[in-house]
């Protein structure tokens, strides 16, 4: 298993940012294409535990991206910063 998170830690590495769309809208559609396939009795649950993922994902790579954006020093003076500098 080690030798697969490597190897896939090196494509990473390698890809730039639309080889990481293109994995994401792959993903999207197996996603949607999944949702489909449930049995509507199933699609509650479903939309509840997806919704979760997506917060709980969503939260932190904003926080990254925002952290990392080059403008938000321009836009809060003191982002990124510890306030005890």
């Amino acid at each position: 298993m080690k030798k697969l998170f490597d190897w896939a830690d090196d494509c990473i590495r390698q890809w730039d940012w639309k080889n990481v769309a293109l994995l994401k809208f792959c993903m999207l559609a197996l996603g949607v294409l999944l949702g489909l396939a449930l049995p509507r009795c199933a699609r509650s649950r479903a939309r509840a535990v997806s919704g979760m993922v997506f917060l709980l994902t969503w939260v932190p790579l904003m926080a990254s991206l925002l952290n990392a954006a080059p403008w938000w020093e321009d836009v809060l003076p003191d982002a990124g910063h510890d306030s005890a500098e």
